[in-house]
């Protein structure tokens, strides 16, 4: 119970009041009073990446004309949430048939609980309406948010963009909209539902690897890996220094200038037990988590 107390009463004092409970022994080079160094994991829980190939669903894409339409998303997410992607779209109806490719940016960010994904797509799409050729220019806005239970992004899309007809001329999609509901009595609709699945291996978990040296009585270098749920890692550099009056290793993990420029995370490490104060930004959030070692 003394070593738990005292535990608690180092990391309230260092790690802005913050109390965490000891769980694994940090080997140490000798007394408190010198450097402690090693290698520690820690488990991180909601780091979601959407990176890989993600299957949308849009059940109302041409309306009335009972078809659906489906992408395939192929997208590249950065440790600040950042995404970036392209893929191949196809709908099918009873009159018409469409393909095209598109590219796609936006962001992944928690907010509050919910973790939020904002996607602009630009697609080009070329459709066949019976013998006539038409080129679709669209932009399609994507406002959802991520079951986590379910691994599903749920929300809705917006499209707007032009329509042109070989020896027709070309359209907005909203007069478009118009006139089919005019003219013909039919639905268009430019605001549908969205759904996209996450790949089977993103949970939303992940192990973050630190190993520190002692470079003299005080200051710290290594390196550290944070491993995804996905298969994605990111490598990081470490330096910092060893405070011997609170027995706390002060750390800094920046990530690789190559593969991970914007990952910059700071950790407070309690030196008898590992525990640790990490904080930062990380997949669309701002972390501040006490973590706790695992495993050997």
């Amino acid at each position: 119970m003394s070593h738990r107390r005292d535990s608690l009463v180092r990391l309230e004092r260092g790690l802005f009041g913050l109390a965490v409970a000891a769980v694994v022994f940090l080997p140490c080079a000798g007394s408190r009073a010198e450097v402690c160094e090693g290698t520690l994991k820690y488990a991180l829980e909601r780091i979601w990446d959407l990176s890989g190939t993600l299957d949308a669903y849009f059940p109302d894409f041409l309306g009335d004309d009972a078809g659906s339409g489906r992408v395939s998303l192929e997208v590249t997410q950065d440790p600040k949430g950042k995404i970036t992607g392209f893929g191949e779209f196809e709908a099918v109806g009873t009159e018409i048939e469409c393909e095209g490719l598109f590219t796609i940016k936006g962001t992944l960010k928690e907010v509050g609980s919910v973790v939020r994904v904002s996607l602009v797509i630009k697609l080009r799409v070329l459709c066949m309406v019976g013998e006539d050729l038409a080129t679709l220019n669209l932009t399609e806005k994507v406002q959802c948010e991520l079951n986590e239970a379910e691994r599903t992004l749920v929300g809705t899309v917006s499209l707007r963009g032009t329509v042109c007809v070989a020896g027709e001329g070309c359209m907005s999609l909203v007069k478009l909209a118009k006139f089919f509901k005019e003219e013909e009595g039919r639905d268009l609709p430019l605001d549908q539902y969205f759904e996209a699945e996450l790949e089977d291996d993103m949970d939303g978990s992940a192990e973050l690897t630190v190993e520190m040296h002692a470079v003299d009585g005080k200051r710290l270098i290594g390196e550290a890996q944070l491993a995804l749920s996905n298969g994605r890692a990111y490598d990081m550099a470490v330096l910092g220094k060893h405070d011997p009056k609170k027995a706390q290793n002060m750390l800094k993990l920046k990530g690789d200038p190559l593969t991970a420029k914007w990952l910059a995370l700071t950790m407070i490490v309690n030196c008898g037990d590992g525990a640790a104060l990490l904080k930062g930004q990380l997949a669309g959030r701002k972390i501040l988590d006490a973590l706790f070692p695992i495993g050997p």
